[in-house]
């Protein structure tokens, strides 16, 4: 037989799917399907790259001397300051989002 003949759907009852499903509800459903991810992957404990991205997003600088002893792996260098005993490479990625949304962040941290 023809994979035409066995299949479960034809042309018509394809359209007819397709109309039911509007694309708000398709959206409806990634948004949900991705809040749910991220709610799941929430951490609340902080790493060591969360604060050069802080520092990046706020003062323009890889200087994390104001987090200075609340990791292990922050170290200061005397004469440069506070800095982390790592590649910075996760916390370059982190500071773009956290630089976008600073002026929402510091409008609820003004309240």
């Amino acid at each position: 037989m023809s994979a035409c003949v066995d299949a479960p759907y034809t042309l018509r009852s394809v359209r007819v799917q397709a109309d039911r499903g509007s694309a708000r509800w398709f959206g409806t459903r990634i948004f949900l399907t991705c809040w749910l991810i991220y709610a799941l992957h929430l951490t609340t404990n902080t790493v060591r790259e969360i604060y050069p991205a802080l520092s990046l997003g706020d003062h323009f600088s890889l200087r994390v001397d104001e987090y200075a002893g609340l990791h292990p792996d922050i170290f200061e260098k005397p004469g440069y300051g506070w800095h982390i005993n790592s590649n910075p490479g996760a916390s370059l990625i982190g500071a773009v989002p956290y630089a976008i949304a600073r002026p929402l962040v510091d409008r609820i941290v003004a309240r």
